[in-house]
């Protein structure tokens, strides 16, 4: 027993360590914070850039077929307007694509794999499929979303800055660890880079920090004309202790 005045060493240590804790969640609920900030503001931007600017063009076309006086005016008023609809439809498909959240992930991610990889084809037009062993794989609800969230970040960058004309999206049950990888044969970039390329950018570290949480892991495989190869590992059910 410590003497009066004394401090308890062991008490101490346990008061640090809790302060230690305290202040690594406060850091990491600042890092969401953050991260949810930078999701808004990047929805909030295509919204406003797009849909807001196609939106407006609509209604000053509106406003011009008011005023036209001839057949042939309105015609081409006409189908300036349906392409601007058109644009619009194209574009909130796009934000719905890469805000779909996974539906069923407890009941196993390759149903949800599969559906992704065809929204995907429908929404960029490039061919993409899913390879898998078929192998069981139990996930928890936080890693299956996780691994789902982060496989659409990277279709999203594929089909936006990769130039790919084929993507491919591979499920293997490793021990105890699920894998995933999405692999295109697009124009590539050079991981760390001086000048990184938008596919290496922001979209990989939300994916790297997505699959840190759950005890996950990434690698990135890319090189300048050589297409990108991003493989993610979560652990499964049956692997915990």
């Amino acid at each position: 027993m410590a003497r009066v005045g004394q401090p308890a060493t062991a008490d101490s240590d346990a008061f640090r360590q809790l302060d230690e804790c305290q202040e690594a969640l406060r850091a990491l609920a600042l890092q969401a914070s953050h991260a949810v900030d930078r999701e808004r503001n990047r929805i909030a931007r295509g919204l406003h850039d797009d849909m807001g600017q196609l939106l407006v063009a609509v209604q000053l076309r509106i406003a011009e077929l008011e005023r036209v006086r001839t057949d042939g005016e309105r015609h081409e008023v006409i189908a300036t307007l349906r392409d601007l609809i058109a644009q619009a439809i194209e574009s909130s498909r796009s934000l719905t694509f890469e805000l779909m959240a996974p539906l069923m992930p407890e009941l196993g991610i390759d149903e949800e794999l599969e559906s992704a990889a065809a929204r995907f084809s429908a929404r960029y037009d490039i061919r993409c499929r899913l390879e898998t062993d078929s192998a069981p794989k139990r996930l928890g609800r936080d890693e299956a979303a996780a691994l789902l969230r982060a496989t659409t970040e990277l279709l999203v960058n594929a089909g936006k800055h990769s130039g790919a004309e084929k993507v491919v999206i591979e499920s293997t049950r490793q021990d105890d660890t699920v894998q995933i990888t999405v692999r295109d044969n697009g124009v590539g970039f050079k991981p760390g880079g001086s000048a990184p390329s938008p596919q290496g950018g922001f979209g990989l570290l939300i994916v790297q920090e997505r699959l840190r949480e759950i005890g996950g892991d990434v690698v990135i495989e890319s090189d300048a004309g050589a297409g990108t190869r991003v493989t993610m590992t979560a652990p499964v059910l049956e692997g915990r202790r």
